[in-house]
């Protein structure tokens, strides 16, 4: 017995090894690593978060939603024709404008941005 292991028993602990059953390169094959960072959310998700916070009346959170998707450039002409609802019922009619004037550059086909434009302009 090695000098090293004596003064270990006389301690009162004991170094003891073990085989692994597995040679390095398959442990390496085998590693997985899981995150748990949330994954960035898509357009379409943020697009929806929104539309939803819009429908439920969260007025507040629908602007900050819609402001994002235009900073985030998103060409959603419903993100420009539902903030320009929001910015009608605040009485911005001509941010409004500008507004459903995208959303028909975007769509020329998109009825609810004419309308809306339409009401403005009357």
């Amino acid at each position: 017995m090695t000098e090293e292991k004596r003064h270990q028993k006389q301690a009162g602990y004991e170094v003891k090894t073990y085989p692994v059953p597995f040679a390095l390169n398959e442990i390496k094959d085998n590693i997985t690593l899981n995150t748990n960072t949330p994954s960035k959310p898509s357009k379409e998700q943020i697009i929806n978060q929104a539309i939803q916070f819009h429908s439920r009346g969260n007025i507040t959170e629908a602007e900050k939603y819609y402001k994002s998707c235009i900073n985030q450039s998103f060409d959603d002409p419903i993100v420009f024709s539902n903030y320009a609802t929001i910015l009608i019922d605040r009485g911005k009619t001509i941010e409004a404008e500008n507004l459903l004037s995208a959303a028909i550059q975007i769509n020329p086909n998109f009825a609810e941005a004419h309308y809306n434009l339409g009401t403005i302009l009357i």
